[in-house]
């Protein structure tokens, strides 16, 4: 079952902020995450758009990460 596009974004942004540093422990921020999570949403996009050369029209995936990248940006890292 794929995550719906706010529900990645959230899988990914909590995936960066309890990623472990060398002693086990998350030492990201939640901006930091908040930012390594756009980057790798980024990266995807990049390999769909230029290495893979597919198009909106060809492929419904890169509306999803667009979604989730937009999500993204959207959550609130002053907590």
């Amino acid at each position: 079952m794929e995550l719906n596009a706010k529900d990645k974004a959230n899988e990914l942004y909590e995936l960066y902020y309890y990623a472990p540093d060398e002693d086990g422990y998350h030492s990201s921020n939640r901006y930091r995450a908040k930012v390594q999570a756009i980057i790798c949403c980024d990266q995807v996009l990049k390999l769909m758009i230029i290495e893979f050369k597919w198009d909106k029209n060809h492929n419904g995936n890169i509306d999803y990460w667009q979604d989730v990248r937009d999500e993204l940006e959207n959550i609130n890292t002053s907590n």
